[in-house]
C-alpha cells in the first residue's frame, strides 16, 4: 500500500464509514458521491478493510481503502 492519506468523515455514529473531504499531497477534494464501499478480508492475513470508490466536486473518482488500523490510503484517482 501508498503512504497514508487524510481522511476526514461526516459525524455522526457512521463516521468512519462514510468519507467527507479527502487530502491528497495537500490537494483538497470534496466527496459529492459516495459511489461504491464493500468490507473485505485477505486470504492470507485476516485483516478486514474497508474500500470506497467516491466522487469529487472536481469530477475525479477516487478509490481509497481504510484499514483496520484506521489509516487510509490512495489505491487510485481518475479524472
Amino acid at each position: 500500500m501508498k503512504s497514508p492519506i487524510q481522511v476526514e468523515c461526516y459525524s455522526g455514529s457512521r463516521a468512519d464509514e462514510r468519507p467527507h473531504r479527502i487530502v491528497i499531497d495537500g490537494h483538497e477534494h470534496l466527496v459529492t458521491r459516495l459511489l461504491a464501499e464493500s468490507i473485505e478480508e485477505g486470504v492470507h492475513a485476516k485483516e478486514r478493510v474497508a474500500r470506497f470508490t467516491v466522487l469529487t466536486e472536481q469530477g475525479k473518482t477516487i478509490e481509497l481503502i481504510r484499514a483496520e488500523s484506521g489509516d487510509w490510503y490512495l489505491v487510485s484517482i481518475r479524472d
